[in-house]
């Protein structure tokens, strides 16, 4: 006999009785529907966390981290207090957060122009490109000349995944001057130096009518084989 119920269709036997181990495969394939849906984000949750986190970079560059208030959030992301409270219950939990999405975005913007390319030339330009345009943006001028302490606390931060970052996208650069050299080069090594290079452009930009980072460090590079 087949009886139908909430978790699903259970086999009972011939005196009418369900089966336990039918009843325990129905349970176990209900407890993991519920969790595929507890996994799948909600659209408009995710939306609502976006706008949130442009409003913070917005708010922030405006007046710095110490003069930004829940509130001036809210009101610049166009939705009500108690919804942003819904999503973070301070302004520390906001922080940490926009932290990890600033991260994040940055991340894949990274891959996005990076990844494309398998030849170890045309991926170092990409890279030192990406760099280039990232470093000369506006947003990242303003955001260091508004909340320097954010900013280089940020960098301080990230720098150890940065590194990593760095070793991964361009080991095959690495693994192509490791060959040019004739001998191992140490990769770990090489991505910090280039990283704290290119950190060293926050703090001391190159002037506009100057050669760009990307193509300076491409000539030093040059002159190294």
């Amino acid at each position: 006999m087949i009886v139908k119920c909430s978790i699903g269709t259970v086999h009972a036997g011939t005196d009418g009785h369900m089966r336990s181990a039918d009843i325990g495969t129905g349970v176990r394939d209900l407890r993991s529907r519920a969790l595929d849906r507890a996994r799948r984000p909600d659209p408009r949750a995710v939306a609502t966390r976006q706008r949130i986190f442009e409003a913070t970079t917005r708010v922030m560059q405006r007046v710095g981290v110490a003069g930004m208030s829940i509130q001036d959030i809210a009101v610049e992301a166009d939705i009500a207090r108690g919804t942003l409270y819904r999503y973070f219950s301070s302004k520390i939990a906001l922080l940490d957060a926009y932290t990890d999405f600033m991260r994040s975005s940055f991340d894949a913007a990274l891959h996005a122009a990076v990844d494309p390319h398998d030849d170890p030339q045309l991926r170092l330009e990409a890279f030192l490109g990406f760099f280039d345009r990232y470093l000369n943006s506006e947003q990242a001028r303003s955001f260091l000349e508004a909340e320097p302490e954010f900013a280089l606390g940020y960098f301080r931060r990230a720098f150890d995944g940065g590194v990593a970052k760095t070793r991964d996208a361009l080991g095959p650069v690495f693994d192509l001057w490791s060959a040019k050299a004739g001998r191992a080069l140490d990769h770990g090594l090489l991505a910090e130096v280039i990283m704290r290079f290119l950190l060293s452009h926050v703090l001391v930009p190159v002037p506009h009518d100057e050669k760009g980072l990307a193509q300076r460090l491409m000539e030093f590079v040059s002159q190294q084989r």
